[in-house]
């Protein structure tokens, strides 16, 4: 009898484990979508979605910091990390500061208020990436909204975002 409870337990507490796991969102996603006014979200092609795959590898290696290379950046651990491809069109809002206010909509469960580490990704000719930190604001709603350079989030390849 003894047996049969401490089996039925494990089998119980391995069940728990799985549903846990199925529950974290991916760390790479197909796509990281963006929402601006004036801004042209293009779906990522299965190539970017691969070579995200491939730097999210080189990310969990490195760690955030090296990998990053931004060393006032105090990250622990990145939640979201996939290919970006957006467009900046004439019809985009520029504000006072000559930047753009965008929604990313993405799968970690960020509560409202938390401050979010938003990484914009931009491979150079040389293959490397020179990443830019931005500060972001999770809207509780799926959403995290920072504000940015035009010219760099066109050029944008990847994003990645942590908590702060």
């Amino acid at each position: 009898m003894k047996k049969l409870i401490s089996l039925v337990l494990a089998l119980a507490l391995c069940l728990s484990a799985v549903a846990a796991i199925a529950e974290v969102p991916s760390k790479v996603v197909n796509t990281i979508e963006a929402e601006a006014p004036g801004i042209e979200f293009i779906p990522a092609t299965e190539e970017e979605v691969a070579a995200a795959a491939e730097e999210l590898a080189v990310l969990q290696e490195k760690g955030p910091a090296e990998y990053f290379g931004i060393e006032e950046i105090k990250i622990e651990a990145i939640d979201e990390f996939g290919p970006l491809n957006v467009t900046v069109t004439d019809e985009a809002v520029i504000e006072d500061d000559g930047k753009i206010e965008i929604t990313f909509n993405v799968d970690f469960p960020y509560a409202a208020g938390d401050a979010v580490v938003v990484l914009l990704g931009v491979v150079n000719d040389d293959n490397t990436i020179a990443w830019t930190a931005f500060d972001g604001v999770a809207d509780g709603n799926g959403g995290v909204v920072v504000r940015v350079e035009p010219e760099v989030l066109a050029a944008a390849s990847y994003v990645a975002m942590g908590l702060a």
